[in-house]
């Protein structure tokens, strides 16, 4: 499921993953991570989190985050993010 985390000052959208401890949730695995920023009208854009590394997955902790849950993106920016980084994304093989 595509969300958003706030941690560390910054927004991190992805695929998200709940990892549980017991019954309690310990953090997710995020997959293929981008930061969200903005441009000076105002619009997104994302940068990927693990930019120039093999890993497309990292694990946030619970404890690491400002809000201990998940928010649902706006539609706008889970198209954005699911067209262009995610299941929607359609690769031309030559």
């Amino acid at each position: 499921m595509i969300k958003v985390i706030y941690m560390n000052g910054m927004r991190v959208i992805g695929d998200c993953e709940e990892v549980f401890s017991g019954e309690n949730v310990s953090g997710w695995n995020v997959s293929n991570p981008h930061i969200i920023q903005y441009d000076q009208s105002g619009r997104p854009f994302l940068y990927p989190l693990l930019d120039q590394v093999v890993e497309k997955q990292v694990f946030v902790s619970v404890d690491k985050v400002e809000f201990p849950f998940l928010f649902e993106p706006l539609e706008t920016l889970k198209n954005y993010y699911s067209e262009n980084y995610g299941s929607g994304l359609q690769l031309t093989v030559n």
